[in-house]
């Protein structure tokens, strides 16, 4: 009878540890899904910022290639 009680307790102990871990799973869990919002929100955030970063680029080289092409006329035409 008492090797019985001790293999209760025992087992008792283990379920305890094993809610424990389960509770500390289930928190990193939800951790994780917090973050990976955070991080698809700053990566949308960020391919706004290339997408506008991209279009001025694109206005300073056309208006580069326009001012080298007018150089290029005021050139030849001295």
């Amino acid at each position: 009878m008492h090797n019985l009680k001790v293999v209760e307790n025992d087992i008792d102990e283990e379920r305890m540890e094993v809610f424990s871990t389960l509770r500390e799973v289930i928190i990193v869990n939800g951790e994780l899904k917090d973050m990976t919002m955070k991080s698809r929100k700053q990566y949308r955030d960020l391919a706004m910022v290339v997408e506008r970063v991209g279009e001025k680029l694109n206005y300073v080289f056309v208006f580069f290639v326009l001012l080298l092409v007018a150089v290029v006329i005021l050139v030849y035409l001295k």
